[in-house]
């Protein structure tokens, strides 16, 4: 099967460095999810969008969004933010040097 081109989207299970070069090399695109099971790289990313001003420069740049929904009974909104701001990542390790962007929600 071929990615190239494709958006593939893996739950936090699936974000392992080996699965992004492959989906690199086959010049495919990916969006996945950061959870325990990178708990460096979840802190590093956390640690980047705890900046309060360097969010409200995301927002100012557009790359922000907010979305409202009915969630078991109760309202609940969450606010995403994103950057292709990543030489940072790759400086502290070169085996996500595929990551072309970075994104948080809170």
């Amino acid at each position: 099967m071929s990615v190239k081109e494709c958006i593939v989207t893996i739950d936090a299970i699936g974000t392992q460095k080996e699965i992004i070069k492959k989906l690199g090399k086959k010049k495919g695109y990916f969006c996945l999810q950061v959870k325990g099971n990178q708990k460096t790289l979840k802190e590093d990313i956390e640690d980047y969008f705890a900046d309060k001003e360097f969010r409200e420069k995301l927002k100012e740049e557009g790359m922000y969004s907010r979305k409202t929904e009915k969630q078991r009974g109760l309202l609940e909104t969450r606010e995403y933010y994103y950057t292709e701001e990543t030489e940072w990542l790759i400086k502290r390790n070169k085996e996500w040097k595929e990551v072309k962007g970075i994104g948080a929600s809170f």
